[in-house]
């Protein structure tokens, strides 16, 4: 999945990792609409597609380190 995902990003394709498809009654509706065998398990289904603002960049703020490292224990920082 990590590697589709990298694949994606790098051709400019918005890629999302779905979980909920995993669980209870959802499970069931998507099993009967793909046909998938009921011993098969959904662990994580993805979405692909092109971006509406891929050109637009997104702020990205970065902490420093230090500001949520601890030595040893919470509350000791480095």
């Amino acid at each position: 999945m990590e590697n589709m995902w990298l694949m994606a990003n790098s051709l400019g394709i918005s890629f999302h990792i779905i979980s909920s498809l995993s669980s209870g009654t959802v499970e069931k509706e998507v099993k009967s609409l793909l046909n998938i065998p009921e011993n098969l398990i959904i662990a994580f289904s993805c979405r692909l597609g092109y971006s509406q603002s891929a050109n637009e960049k997104y702020i990205r703020v970065r902490r420093d380190i230090e500001d949520f490292t601890h030595y040893n224990k919470f509350g000791k920082q480095l």
